[in-house]
């Protein structure tokens, strides 16, 4: 590490001018130490420098950015969305970490997209208690959210109004319920749970290859047009 003149001697402009320009290299390699220590020499030659002051403050914003984003990658990958969220949020200001924590937040909220389009074709299917499991693994991460609380109330109603009818008000509907709850996915919620396994593990033209297959279905196309947001934006 260099070291600061000491009191008294003399400071040469090319000596001030070689610790900036060392301050400035090792920050574009982002080695956030070394460069505040070339900041710090300068500071102490100079304590009203505005660029070194500017660095200083630098140096500070992305090593935290840096770190915001590793804890972001972290409970993302133990399913805290919304806490991934945060911290990326945290990181958009920083210059060499805003385009990652845009694009993680980017891809999160494609995920949301991805679980609620599921939960409405579960819903249309009669399949009441997926739904309903869908909805409360996104009210847990999001608590709040007037359109997750309007549809899980909405898919509840129908779960109880279901469960409430009598079996010999309509021989031919029992069957059915019981016929619908116990069938596979339809294809339409294994195509859109399909599509986000693919995107979640990178695949994004694979996803978006799905979703084209079934175009006509608004919650694919929904989907299938925000994939390609996120495409042409990342």
């Amino acid at each position: 590490m260099s070291r600061a003149p000491a009191p008294g001697s003399e400071v040469k402009p090319d000596e001030v001018f070689q610790h900036f320009l060392n301050g400035v290299e090792e920050f574009k390699a982002r080695r956030w130490d070394l460069a505040e220590d070339q900041f710090k020499i300068l500071k102490g030659l100079d304590p009203s420098h505005a660029e070194t002051l500017e660095y200083l403050d630098a140096v500070g914003e992305e090593r935290r950015a840096e770190n915001q984003m590793k804890l972001a990658r972290s409970v993302r990958k133990q399913g805290s969305l919304k806490a991934a969220e945060e911290y990326a949020r945290s990181a958009l200001n920083s210059i060499y970490q805003q385009d990652v924590a845009g694009e993680l937040i980017a891809s999160i909220e494609l995920e949301l997209a991805a679980r609620l389009a599921r939960a409405r074709v579960s819903l249309e299917a009669g399949q009441f208690g997926e739904s309903i499991r869908l909805l409360n693994e996104v009210e847990a991460q999001y608590p709040g959210r007037t359109d997750v609380r309007s549809l899980l109330a909405f898919a509840k109603g129908l779960e109880t109004e279901e469960k409430s009818k009598p079996e010999s008000a309509g021989t031919a509907r029992a069957p059915l319920a019981a016929a619908v709850e116990k069938e596979p996915l339809s294809p339409q919620l294994a195509l859109l749970g399909e599509a986000q396994e693919l995107f979640l593990k990178g695949d994004l033209d694979g996803a978006l290859e799905l979703l084209e297959q079934d175009g006509t279905e608004l919650d694919a196309h929904v989907l299938a047009a925000q994939l390609h947001k996120f495409q042409t934006q990342w």
